[in-house]
């Protein structure tokens, strides 16, 4: 009997999670296949053009002198590329945000169900997950590195394989480096009685990330390049920043106005964006009292990155929606929990009157008849 129950379980939440990617991937190929091109495309399919190029005749010494688009390391192109080889169309290479934004909904509804949801028809994320852009697949290896991480606490091999896929985060977008500090912060909390631990534990994992980030990055194998590239960002944020003059909480807005439905009317279905926004940070707290350490140091991470970083594009909010959608979701399934539980003490004290009530009846009845 117990094992129809687990099996009916099983079932039920592997029919729940396959709804949940089915929302998540049928409204990110909708988005795909009508959005218009973003601006930043054009220049990231013609880079990922030219590796293309460079894989199909081998050409090693052309990937490590490739000096176009210097802001953004090499990987997430690279990956772009490889789809190119397969079919050379913006919508080939939109497919793969589309499953890697898919994966990541996966994810994130494996840890909160609700929360995958939320993240599934969240606008921005919808927006972004479907484009020829690098967010996409940063957010995915920050996301799969965290979890890694958060493994190898029962296996040590998890730790490895985290450095190696933050590695591979930080390699696909520099910005993932405010996400990745959390592991840091989560191995000296796993190690607060031996600091000397923590630390060693720190430099190990940040050695493997760091051969790993050089390893698919064949242009910076020359230092100058790799530092010119790094030094990019801060330049840019100074120049950018004071023209844009756009307010340090303008992220924020970029949520609370559901900017994408306003841009491109008809293409995405769902609008429940203030909704997602106020439930992420009335979740917080939430998040803080039952210590999930991870989604709460995640949240006050990203939010100090989104409000603290110059530059205000809205791609940028990628690394915040995860968090915010999981904090929403922990939040709405704690008030269904204590819904349920007060719904069925009520009903059970119902039930104990009422056959109480039924006893009494029984009992008058049989004295009378006797």
């Amino acid at each position: 009997m117990w094992i129809r129950k687990i099996s009916k379980r099983a079932a039920l939440a592997a029919a729940l999670i396959a709804a949940i990617l089915l929302l998540a991937f049928s409204l990110r190929l909708r988005a795909a296949i009508l959005l218009p091109k973003d601006w930043d495309e054009p220049i990231y399919m013609d880079v990922a053009r030219d590796l293309s190029g460079f894989i199909r005749s081998g050409d090693l010494g052309g990937l490590i002198n490739y000096d176009k688009n210097i802001e953004h390391p090499l990987f997430g192109k690279f990956l772009f590329a490889l789809t190119l080889m397969v079919r050379d169309s913006l919508l080939s290479a939109r497919l793969l945000s589309v499953v890697i934004g898919t994966l990541t909904v996966l994810f994130i509804a494996l840890r909160t169900p609700v929360g995958g949801v939320l993240l599934a028809v969240e606008l921005l994320t919808i927006k972004y997950s479907s484009e020829v852009l690098f967010d996409a697949g940063a957010v995915f290896f920050v996301l799969i590195s965290i979890l890694m991480y958060e493994r190898s606490r029962r296996k040590e091999i998890w730790f490895y394989l985290s450095a190696v896929v933050g590695g591979l985060a930080f390699a696909t977008k520099y910005i993932s480096i405010w996400i990745l500090q959390l592991i840091p912060v989560l191995i000296l909390v796993d190690n607060r009685s031996s600091w000397k631990l923590g630390i060693k534990k720190i430099f190990i994992w940040a050695a493997i990330a760091a051969a790993i980030f050089l390893v698919v990055n064949p242009p910076y194998w020359e230092g100058s390049k790799l530092l010119d590239s790094l030094s990019y960002h801060g330049q840019f944020a100074g120049r950018v920043a004071p023209v844009v003059g756009l307010p340090w909480w303008h992220h924020l807005s970029w949520i609370w106005n559901s900017t994408p439905a306003t841009l491109h009317p008809g293409v995405f279905l769902i609008d429940i964006e203030k909704i997602i926004l106020v439930l992420g940070f009335l979740g917080f707290p939430l998040l803080i009292y039952r210590k999930r350490m991870m989604e709460s140091l995640w949240f006050a991470f990203a939010l100090m990155f989104l409000l603290a970083w110059p530059v205000k594009w809205p791609w940028y909010i990628m690394m915040f929606t995860p968090v915010l959608a999981m904090s929403a979701g922990f939040l709405l399934e704690e008030l269904a929990r204590i819904c349920f539980r007060s719904t069925k003490i009520y009903f059970k004290r119902i039930r104990a009157v009422f056959s109480s009530a039924l006893r009494k009846l029984q009992g008058k009845f049989k004295f009378r008849c006797s």
